[in-house]
């Protein structure tokens, strides 16, 4: 049989690339291409969609546009809404949502209807992008063009209405369909988004009002086990845990799966109920569920984060006994948790058997590795535990730098900490706020002030907005070192920068000048601290008089002794021996 050279060409061009894709992706069947290929001489529009679609499920949106402009335009193929949603849907999976818009309004001005499919497919690609008023439009303009949104249309849009904490727009677009007829009534989807955002945004009441309504049947939808899921995780990060935990919230038939007891566990472990939490493991079993790696690693975390290491150790051992394994995050918790208890020295033990079973650690691992060997003392292993970190081409974040940066300084090296800040900036790594705190308290520490004033420039320069620890360690020794004057000018500029004292700095502030014999100064800065709506307390009043001790002034002291009781506060064991005195 002869077939045309142009036929020839074009299906060939045409074939290198969908048979790559098709064996790359081994999602597309080679049949009907073959078919395809083989009546290329009568090739029709379903054949084309065929191959479009074939293309844009591996990803080949580029090759699948060329072949709706050139090919099918040649072969004076014209496309059919199915051709212009497949290619759609291939753009916005492939994160082309742009391009997807610009082939919708092509479509519309060709005289084409969009129908629920196109329009279901970009308001799910805008709401994921965040673009929820371009979404709002789309749907808005359906009826105008004669399409009828349908419970996918109205579920997608209010799943990201929830998403973005527009609980009242989302409340309302159920109103809407329940208005309509019971082709568009919200499904148990519908209901499981509104749920979720309700959660989200601690509207636990109207949540807890909805599940009541899908129980008993007056929505004619039932609850599955995703509804009960996100109820229960919603009640649980709101601290609701007794009624997360309530046993009516079961009833009915519902079986808790393995998802709705992690939400249970990390819930009481977050609300400090730790026996109740371990508890749950036995329930579990009991009711025919399996814990698995994340509820272990979730207990593990919270007894560990709460100093019970060894219960943590023995919940690792009880793992494997029920057929668990645990992972990297379950390692890195009691690695941490050891570390931060004094015990590297078990905490790299059990490094060991993260390789021993042939677990790959992350970056996190060495992390907390590395602040161990430096809360240690032990610079040489951390050294050794940065240049491992590097060889296995994992890229040290400001967390690895942070740790170095802070047990250096803990132990008195500045000079050493002050390198590595700088290596921080040539690795391209920026400094975050932790880090310059602790830079600037170490500074402070061994006497070098003027070098941390140098920091608050380089921060605020940089984007970095120093906080009230960054300011609170630098007044601090300026006024131990009796350099109150410096200290009220550090102040005075760094409120010039939009920064407003907290308490603890007046606080250090007034006690300064006090000590300094600067009282109209002290009384100065007291009268701005509350005026500024910071009230005074203990260590305020405890200053003060010892300022007024100090210089005599009985008649002072007792006014202002008359005013704290005035408050209700007693003055602590030294304040009341100064006053005596």
């Amino acid at each position: 049989m002869c077939i045309n050279p142009h036929h020839h060409t074009a299906a060939a061009n045409l074939l290198v690339p969908i048979t790559t894709a098709t064996i790359n992706t081994q999602r597309v069947n080679l049949c009907p291409l073959k078919f395809f290929f083989v009546r290329s001489s009568s090739r029709s529009v379903a054949d084309y969609n065929i191959v479009l679609q074939s293309l844009c499920r591996a990803g080949e949106t580029a090759r699948a546009l060329e072949i709706f402009r050139g090919e099918m335009a040649r072969d004076g193929v014209a496309p059919t809404i199915v051709t212009y949603n497949t290619i759609i849907n291939g753009l916005c999976k492939s994160n082309e949502l742009g391009a997807g818009m610009e082939l919708f309004e092509e479509l519309v001005k060709r005289g084409h209807h969009p129908d629920v499919v196109t329009y279901n497919t970009l308001i799910d690609s805008l709401c994921k992008a965040g673009d929820l008023e371009e979404a709002r439009r789309l749907h808005g303009g359906m009826s105008s063009r004669g399409c009828v949104p349908n419970v996918v249309t109205y579920s997608v849009l209010i799943n990201g209405l929830c998403k973005v904490g527009r609980i009242d727009e989302a409340r309302e677009l159920i109103q809407e369909m329940t208005r309509k007829s019971c082709d568009v009534l919200p499904n148990i989807i519908t209901y499981n988004s509104f749920l979720d955002g309700l959660c989200k945004q601690s509207m636990t009441a109207e949540a807890c009002e909805l599940m009541r309504s899908l129980r008993d049947g007056s929505l004619r939808v039932s609850p599955d086990t995703v509804t009960f899921s996100t109820l229960i995780d919603g009640l649980c990060k709101c601290g609701q845990t007794d009624e997360a935990c309530n046993d009516d919230m079961i009833a009915g038939g519902y079986v808790p799966n393995v998802v709705t007891y992690n939400a249970l566990v990390n819930g009481l472990c977050k609300a400090d109920k730790m026996e109740r939490a371990h508890a749950m493991i036995e329930s579990m079993v009991d009711k025919g569920v399996t814990p698995d790696v994340i509820t272990y690693s979730v207990l593990v975390d919270a007894f560990c984060k709460a100093s019970r290491v060894d219960e943590a150790l023995e919940l690792l051992h009880g793992m494997a006994s029920r057929g668990c394994t645990p992972n990297v995050v379950t390692f890195n918790s009691i690695i941490d948790g050891l570390c931060k208890s004094d015990r590297s020295g078990e905490a790299f033990q059990i490094a060991l058997q993260v390789y021993n079973r042939m677990l790959v650690p992350d970056k996190v691992t060495f992390n907390i590795l590395i602040a161990g060997a430096c809360k240690a003392g032990n610079f040489e292993q951390a050294s050794a535990l940065f240049e491992e970190m590097v060889a296995k081409n994992m890229q040290p974040d400001v967390m690895t730098f942070g740790a170095l940066i802070d047990g250096l300084c803990k132990a008195g090296q500045v000079e050493a900490a002050r390198d590595i800040l700088d290596l921080m900036g040539n690795l391209g790594v920026p400094p975050n706020v932790v880090t310059y705190n602790v830079l600037v308290h170490g500074l402070c520490k061994s006497g070098r002030i003027e070098e941390p004033c140098e920091f608050l420039e380089e921060m605020v320069s940089s984007g970095c907005v120093p906080e009230s620890m960054t300011y609170g360690s630098l007044v601090y020794a300026l006024c131990r070192a009796s350099r109150t004057d410096d200290a009220l000018q550090l102040v005075s500029k760094l409120k010039s920068f939009g920064w407003d004292p907290d308490t603890v700095t007046y606080n250090i502030l007034v006690d300064g000048l006090w000590k300094s014999g600067k009282t109209e100064q002290a009384i100065t800065v007291l009268e701005e601290m509350v005026g500024k709506g910071h009230q005074p307390d203990s260590f305020t009043f405890a200053a003060c008089f010892g300022g007024l001790h100090r210089s005599g002034n009985l008649a002072g002291t007792m006014e202002l002794l008359r005013v704290v009781l005035a408050k209700g506060m007693l003055p602590d064991a030294t304040t009341c021996s100064s006053i005596l005195d």
